[in-house]
C-alpha cells in the first residue's frame, strides 16, 4: 500500500505555554468532550461533537467522517467504537460494532505512538491492490464506497488497549499538507479519544491469536489441548449435527474461541460434569458472528446473565459475549468473517 508517513511528536505538546489562535479555541471543546466521555457518553457522541468542532477550524472544514476503532489484544481483529459521517454520505458503512481482520503485516499494525498514517486519495490505494492482483480489504473498499477518498489515521494507547483514531475526506489530498497548530490539535484529540478505549481485564494472551480459517478438526484439537491443560483430563466433546470436518467458510481466532471455551467452563464449574460428553455446535448469527452452542448430556445448566456478567465484561474488548440458550445450554457469540482473502503469507477481511 502506498501510504505516506509523517513523523510528528504529537505528545510533546506543552500544553503550559500560551496557546493562541485555533489552539485556544479548541482546548476548552477538548475539555467538555472529556467530561462528556468521563460522564458516560460513548464513542459515537464522541465522534460526532469532536467532527462539527473540527469544521469550525479553518484546517479541518472538509473533514466528511471521525471514527475510532480498537485492535482486539493479541489479534489483527479491529472493531469499530463509534463514528460519524457527513450527513451527505448516504449510509454509514462501517458503523458502531463492524469488525473486521487486517492483514497483520499491514500499515496499519506497523503505526506506534507519534506517528500517523495519511493517504491522498483512496483510489489509488484501491489501485494499488488490483496492480498486485489482491483484492482490497474491506473496510478501505467500503470508505471508498461512501465517497471518501482522503485519510488520516492516529494511533491511540491506553496502557495495553490500542486504538485508531481516524479522520475521512471527500477530497483527495485534504490532510497532505498539516501545519504544526492543526498538528497540535491532532494530539489533543487523541488525549480525548483514549476515554473510550474499552479496557482490558485479566491478563493478556500469552501468544498472539493469529485469525485462521475455520475447521472443526483445528478447533477441537486445539479445545482438547487447552481443556487437559487447564482441567488436568481429556473432556469428550461431542459435535453437533452442523458440524463441518472438511473445508472452511469463514475467517476466525481460533484461539478465543477455545479460550472463551475454556473460561465458560470455568463459570460453569459445578453446572458441568466433565466425566460426560459436552455438545458443541455452531450456527451463523449473520455475516460477521457465529454462534457455539455448549451445553451437557441430558442436563439444564439454568442460568442467567447475572452469572455471566464478569465473563461477558472480560470478553467485551473481543467482541464476543456469552448468553444463556433457551434449551438450557450456553451460547458463545464470536466474530468472524465470511468473506476473506487468505494466503500463506496474509489473511483480511475483503
Amino acid at each position: 500500500m502506498a501510504d505516506l508517513y509523517l513523523y510528528r511528536d504529537l505528545y510533546r505538546t506543552s500544553l503550559a505555554a500560551p496557546a493562541q489562535g485555533m489552539v485556544e479555541q479548541f482546548i476548552p471543546e477538548m475539555m467538555r468532550l472529556a467530561d462528556d466521555g468521563n460522564r458516560g457518553g460513548t464513542a459515537s457522541d464522541f465522534a460526532t461533537e469532536l467532527m462539527l468542532i473540527l469544521r469550525s477550524l479553518e484546517p479541518f472544514q472538509r473533514v466528511d467522517r471521525v471514527g475510532l476503532v480498537q485492535l482486539a489484544p493479541a489479534s489483527d481483529l479491529l472493531i469499530a467504537l463509534g463514528s460519524a459521517n457527513d450527513p451527505s454520505i448516504a449510509q454509514n458503512q462501517i458503523a458502531h460494532g463492524y469488525h473486521c481482520f487486517v492483514d497483520p503485516g499491514g500499515s496499519l499494525t506497523a503505526l506506534r505512538e507519534g506517528r500517523m498514517r495519511i493517504y491522498h486519495d483512496a483510489s489509488a490505494v484501491i489501485a494499488s491492490f488490483a496492480s498486485q492482483g489482491r483484492p482490497p480489504q474491506r473496510t478501505i473498499r467500503l470508505i471508498h464506497e461512501m465517497g471518501l477518498r482522503a485519510g488520516l489515521c492516529l494511533p491511540v494507547r491506553l496502557g495495553p488497549a490500542q486504538g485508531y483514531l481516524f479522520f475521512k475526506s471527500c477530497h483527495p489530498g485534504e490532510f497532505d499538507h498539516l501545519s504544526d497548530e492543526a498538528l497540535t490539535i491532532l494530539g489533543l484529540t487523541i488525549q480525548v479519544a483514549r476515554i473510550h478505549l474499552r479496557p482490558i481485564l485479566g491478563p493478556l494472551p500469552e501468544i498472539r491469536w493469529p485469525a485462521a480459517p475455520f475447521t472443526w478438526a483445528g478447533f477441537l484439537a486445539l479445545l482438547d489441548q487447552a481443556t487437559k491443560v487447564r482441567f488436568g483430563t481429556a473432556v469428550r466433546f461431542l459435535t453437533g449435527p452442523n458440524h463441518r470436518t472438511h473445508g472452511y467458510d469463514f475467517l476466525w481466532l481460533p484461539n478465543l474461541a477455545v479460550q472463551t471455551v475454556v473460561e465458560t467452563m470455568i463459570t460453569l464449574v459445578g453446572c458441568l460434569d466433565l466425566d460426560h460428553q459436552i455438545q458443541v455446535s455452531h450456527r451463523f448469527a449473520d455475516e460477521q458472528e457465529a454462534v457455539l452452542h455448549l451445553g451437557a448430556e441430558h442436563r439444564q445448566l439454568r442460568l442467567d446473565a447475572t452469572d455471566l456478567a464478569p465473563l461477558n465484561q472480560r470478553l467485551a474488548v473481543w467482541g464476543t459475549r456469552v448468553a444463556p440458550a433457551a434449551d438450557g445450554g450456553v451460547d458463545l457469540t464470536l466474530p468472524v468473517d465470511r468473506h476473506f482473502h487468505v494466503t500463506a503469507a496474509e489473511h483480511y477481511s475483503v
